[in-house]
């Protein structure tokens, strides 16, 4: 994605959006089943290690087995991936539905505890 915001600029589908169109589809409901439970759990740990995990390095695989353009791989900590996550789990914070049971209560907390452990420690 950097390298596509490189060579398309403002055409290029950035980061930001990405993150902003995990979250639509994500938190678009107030009452979610097991599975998007889970799924949200999974996307907040996963934000955390884009985070917290400072030698974290995303290399690319290409998608044909012969392509040998290949990409260089991606130091998290040296791009704007950290305050883009950060800000976007502030959001998802400030934007967390009220429970409509309280199974959807306490998964709501939940979410609102990872994220604020995350900020915690980050900071």
């Amino acid at each position: 994605m950097l390298d596509n915001q490189l060579k398309q600029g403002s055409q290029a589908y950035s980061i930001t959006e990405l993150l902003d169109d995990l979250n639509k589809g994500l938190f678009t409901t107030t009452s979610a089943d097991v599975f998007q439970r889970s799924l949200q759990r999974e996307y907040i740990d996963l934000l955390r290690k884009l985070i917290t995990d400072h030698n974290t390095v995303i290399a690319y695989t290409p998608w044909i087995e012969n392509d040998k353009q290949g990409y260089p791989p991606i130091n998290v900590s040296m791009t704007d991936i950290q305050p883009l996550v950060m800000a976007q789990l502030k959001y998802i914070d400030v934007h967390l539905p009220v429970g409509v049971n309280d199974l959807m209560k306490a998964h709501w907390e939940d979410l609102h505890n990872r994220i604020n452990m995350i900020i915690k420690n980050k900071n």
